[in-house]
């Protein structure tokens, strides 16, 4: 007899040839509420009855940002709401529209929706679960659950789908799974959750899991992690508070270092990706992972040599990963 296995849908948040999409700031909610992405969530987590509105009706196609490769058919909005590229809607419609709504969204480079998925199911005995529950009297919605006791019979037919008690996570089954790799598709991080033997926290399997597969890319030098290496890229600032210039310039520089290490297929060498920026004691640094950070730096070298600032750059190298505190710096 062949078990059904649930997984909860995530966003991939280890490499980055797979980020996601986010909503402009100013966004508002279709449904008077804080914002868009509120709108893709019940209003209140501890109601046992919440629905999830249908946006359809009133949507209209809303623009994003992200450095979306092309390649990427599962990025998450704001690491919250699913989405889908044209390929993926197409090969998994009939997985999606029975279960929830596709939406429009406006894109410079290639067709992607939103997923508003509206199937709420009960498959869960909650006096077996080892959860967080909002009240002792159940059936309640939960805080957390970190193992979870499922009613099997109760399953069949399922692909894709909310639990009512955790109305912020969508869940698959293995029929959404398989059809996503017959397809060939990217991007996405299915993280199992049942079945798994009584007691057993489906997270720290799922890190245990992470740390074992690793992510790994093709750099000059062969296969090595994603973000296994880093590169600083430091500029003084004139008085020690960052200027509107100054500000200007800085995000000049990360468009052109996105455009130079941007890839549009999984097929080519890949040298690194931009995290990021901050400003502090006079100075400004940006921050790029990536698996080999000698052989980045020396990609950006007719770059960096031809930057317009006041001062020279200073430029370090670690051989670590970029959010790793502990890591030295060594200056060039």
């Amino acid at each position: 007899m062949n078990i059904t296995t649930i997984y909860k849908l995530e966003p991939v948040t280890d490499n980055p040839n797979f980020e996601g999409l986010a909503t402009l700031e100013y966004d508002p909610s279709l449904l008077g509420r804080r914002n868009i992405t509120a709108d893709f969530f019940p209003e209140s987590r501890d109601d046992w009855n919440w629905e999830i509105e249908k946006l359809s009706p009133i949507w209209q196609p809303l623009q994003t940002t992200g450095r979306v490769r092309s390649f990427n058919d599962g990025p998450f909005i704001n690491l919250a709401i699913p989405a889908f590229s044209k390929r993926a809607a197409e090969g998994l419609r009939d997985l999606l529209t029975p279960n929830g709504e596709l939406l429009p969204l406006v894109r410079p480079a290639g067709e992607y929706f939103a997923y508003n998925c509206t199937k709420i199911v009960e498959i869960l005995d909650q006096g077996k679960c080892d959860a967080k529950w909002f009240r002792e009297d159940l059936p309640a919605p939960a805080l957390w659950i970190h193992w979870f006791a499922v009613r099997p019979e109760l399953l069949d037919g399922l692909s894709i789908f909310r639990m009512r008690e955790l109305c912020n996570f969508v869940f698959v089954t293995d029929i959404f799974v398989d059809r996503v790799r017959s397809l060939g598709l990217n991007g996405f991080e299915f993280v199992k959750v049942w079945p798994f033997p009584e007691g057993v926290d489906y997270r720290m399997e799922n890190a245990k899991r992470r740390r074992e597969r690793g992510q790994k890319v093709v750099s000059p030098t062969g296969l090595k992690e994603v973000k296994g290496e880093s590169l600083v890229i430091e500029f003084a600032l004139s008085d020690g508070k960052i200027t509107a210039e100054e500000k200007k310039a800085i995000a000049r520089f990360q468009d052109e270092l996105d455009a130079q290490l941007m890839i549009q297929s999984l097929d080519e060498v890949y040298f690194g990706s931009l995290e990021g920026r901050s400003t502090k004691k006079g100075k400004t640094r940006l921050v790029l992972s990536c698996p080999d950070c000698k052989v980045l730096v020396k990609k950006l070298e007719p770059w960096l040599n031809s930057l317009e600032w006041p001062t020279k750059p200073s430029v370090f190298l670690r051989h670590g990963p970029w959010d790793d505190t502990a890591v030295q710096e060594i200056a060039i």
